[in-house]
């Protein structure tokens, strides 16, 4: 059940990322707006990229992570001295692709509000 409600979670996120990256192209949209959200997806990819591929975080001794906020692979062994242990699903191709969405919700968020129709004077 977890699970599910994951996956929709997930889908709002890329609907609401779609919607902002559609409007925000749209020819009444100031440049400004445009460029905030431009540079923020590039912002994003950059941030994926550093936290997907170059971040390890250990949350005890015997686990470790290798990146943020989707690990791409994750480490465990039983005891200190014990050899590590991976755990390597899916996660190992999608994880940048799902940080990257992760990381441009917030750009996506602030961007719609500022990309509606300007209202007609009759």
């Amino acid at each position: 059940m977890a699970q599910i409600i994951l996956i929709v979670v997930f889908l709002g996120i890329l609907v609401t990322e779609y919607l902002a990256f559609t409007r925000v192209w749209r020819p009444h949209v100031r440049s400004v707006v445009r460029w905030s959200f431009i540079t923020s997806a590039v912002l994003a990819v950059f941030g994926s990229y550093m936290t997907t591929f170059h971040y390890e975080h250990m949350p005890n001794s015997n686990t470790r992570f290798v990146g943020w906020p989707i690990p791409r692979v994750a480490f465990q062994r039983d005891t200190p001295d014990g050899p590590w242990l991976d755990f390597v699903g899916i996660t190992m191709v999608l994880a940048f692709p799902m940080n990257f969405i992760l990381f441009l919700l917030v750009p996506s968020i602030v961007a719609l509000p500022f990309t509606r129709a300007p209202k007609t004077l009759p």
